[in-house]
């Protein structure tokens, strides 16, 4: 008799350990997926602000253009103006970029194949 109750002991505490590890995973999934949901939101973020700052850049080079064709400005202030605006088109691509990445991401955490969105 003693050795059934030993084995249903056993038994519940092996339940009780694959349950725990079983919590364990779930609540790793879910902080996955929440971080993953959260890099998605920023890095569209950083899209929206990376694209004000392209029209912001574009905007210096046409007003530092005006004033280079009338003597106002230099060429160097010219090709400052130039140089920011590819710096804030680079950072523009690198944003949509990181929005690829963290959608995939994403669709890694909810355990979705490539191409099911």
């Amino acid at each position: 008799g003693g050795a059934t109750g030993a084995d249903v002991t056993r038994a519940q505490a092996q339940v009780a350990q694959v349950q725990a590890g079983l919590d364990e995973l779930r609540n790793g999934i879910r902080l996955q997926v929440t971080q993953a949901f959260l890099n998605v939101s920023s890095a569209k973020e950083r899209v929206k602000t990376t694209e004000q700052a392209v029209a912001t850049a574009e905007e210096g080079v046409r007003l530092v253009r005006v004033g280079y064709e009338n003597g106002v400005t230099t060429i160097t202030d010219f090709l400052a103006a130039q140089a920011e605006l590819t710096k804030a088109r680079t950072d523009y691509v690198t944003a949509l970029f990181d929005v690829q990445i963290a959608q995939s991401e994403l669709r890694f955490a909810l355990g979705r194949q490539p191409g099911q969105g």
